[in-house]
């Protein structure tokens, strides 16, 4: 999770899906929501700065037309 709050979401993404590999090859079910949780955690949270951005963006645009 700290790469996900250092907004190296790549990084972080990339950890996790390592992490439900190996839960998955091990059977460790518990293991395995877990690092789907968090894998949903860091893209969604990664959207919503996207999603924020691109927001600001039109707003910036908007009022420069006013």
């Amino acid at each position: 999770m700290v790469y996900n709050h250092l907004g190296q979401y790549e990084k972080a993404i990339n950890y996790h899906q390592q992490a439900l590999s190996i839960t998955r090859s091990i059977g460790d079910r518990v293991r395995e929501r877990n690092a789907l949780g968090n894998l949903h955690y860091v893209r969604l949270h990664r959207e919503r700065k996207n999603f924020g951005f691109h927001l600001c963006s039109s707003v910036v645009i908007c009022f420069h037309l006013w």
